[in-house]
């Protein structure tokens, strides 16, 4: 339960963009990537460790520009959606590597278009937010409470004015 505990605290660490929490747990993960035979992930993650800890004496003021800007970024305004760097990174990637038409198909989408410039709306909401997606919630749950309605009383007869 503590080894959850400790990839929960991680977790919430880049959420938070928390830096000293992120050594903390770094260091408790140790001993688990060496007990589940990870050896490599145990042995560069007590260096990069090292290396943490030993920011200040190495690059004077990167510390304290880490604890600022911070080691995790937000693509969305919404709440709790941060992610660390290398893994935005990496997405990122992944994700231009995938585009079909790349500038073809970014030119294709006007919103993309205008928003490079800073022309676009600044309103990012979250999806759920967006006035489209709660007519389609709401069109849900009417349906859904229908179906429950249906199925509570199987006798229940619709039509009384009508003989079977």
């Amino acid at each position: 339960m503590d080894a959850v505990w400790r990839v929960l605290n991680s977790l919430t660490a880049t959420k938070r963009n928390d830096f000293d929490l992120h050594i903390t747990c770094l260091e408790q993960m140790c001993p688990l990537f060496f007990c589940m035979d990870y050896h490599n992930y145990d042995r560069y993650l007590t260096r990069y460790i090292i290396l943490l800890l030993n920011l200040n004496d190495s690059h004077p003021g990167a510390e304290e520009l880490i604890k600022v800007k911070g080691f995790s970024v937000s693509r969305s305004p919404a709440s709790g959606a941060r992610n660390a760097v290398d893994l935005t990174i990496e997405q990122t990637i992944k994700r231009q590597a995938k585009c079909k038409g790349r500038i073809v198909g970014f030119s294709q989408n006007a919103a993309a278009l205008l928003e490079e410039p800073g022309l676009g709306s600044k309103d990012h909401a979250h999806k759920d937010c967006q006035q489209s997606q709660m007519r389609q919630s709401e069109k849900s749950v009417k349906t859904i409470k229908q179906s429950f309605e249906s199925y509570i009383n199987p006798f229940e007869t619709f039509g009384n004015d009508k003989l079977i």
